[in-house]
């Protein structure tokens, strides 16, 4: 899980700019991380990156629940 945590906070930055490729389709790479730098400053390498965690720890512990019995059925 810790190598979920840290590829989750090392690949934030580039999420964020593929989101702002998706919102603003004219943007170029080099473009999509001028806009982000311009919107949320240096802090969208990181910004926002908790709440991805979260997701991810939420979704492993369902996956723990309910599907590790079922895989372990076979």
């Amino acid at each position: 899980i810790s190598i979920s945590l840290i590829s989750t906070y090392m690949s934030h930055g580039f999420h964020i700019c593929q989101t702002e490729m998706q919102t603003n389709q004219k943007l170029s790479y080099a473009g999509a991380v001028k806009a982000a730098y311009r919107d949320l400053g240096f802090s969208f390498l990181f910004k926002g990156a908790s709440a991805r965690v979260g997701l991810l720890l939420v979704t492993n512990i369902f996956n723990e629940i309910f599907l590790k019995p079922v895989w372990g059925k076979r």
